[in-house]
């Protein structure tokens, strides 16, 4: 049931686990608190990383098309907004040292919600800047690396594994 009503948000967990002890059930903490969904998790140093649609305090925007990316420490306190509000963000992922986030977004327009014809971008949060121009088709694979970031996206049949470093040179 979850995504098709409103009383069943999804949230973000942690759950600390020693390799040497393991023995369900384990305990979790829940790091993301309030009404709306939070997806895409990722660590971000000493902190997760996640989307949503939430304000600059963390309140829930169920009326926008806008999805940021938003940070909790791992307490679940400290919650910080990363991007502007202008973007619908879908895909999210860390560099393996989780110092630098990619994130896969439509760039919205100024008023939050021009959509129509609009094609998806990677963008390095360190910076903002787009890695790529628009493309017209989804990577159905990303993963972040020391120098930048990896896709593969299917087109016209066949399957495509690009290299964007964080210089915005790809291969």
């Amino acid at each position: 049931g979850v995504g098709y009503v409103l009383d069943r948000p999804t949230k973000i967990f942690v759950i600390e686990v020693d390799p040497e002890t393991v023995v369900p059930p384990l305990q979790s903490r829940q790091l993301s608190q309030g009404p709306g969904d939070d997806t895409c998790p990722v660590w971000l140093g000493t902190r997760v990383a996640f989307l949503a649609a939430r304000n600059d305090q963390g309140v829930w925007q169920p009326d926008r098309l806008a999805r940021d990316v938003c940070s909790v420490d791992l307490q679940g306190n400290d919650f910080r907004r990363h991007t502007d509000g202008r973007a619908l963000i879908d895909l999210l992922v860390a560099d393996p040292g989780a110092q630098a986030l990619y994130y896969r977004g439509i760039d919205l327009g100024d008023s939050g919600e021009d959509f129509v014809a609009s094609t998806p971008r990677w963008y390095r949060w360190a910076d903002g800047q787009a890695l790529t121009d628009p493309q017209e088709y989804q990577a159905a694979l990303a993963v972040a690396t020391a120098d930048g970031l990896v896709t593969v996206s299917d087109v016209r049949g066949r399957s495509e594994v690009t290299r964007r470093r964080a210089d915005g040179t790809q291969d």
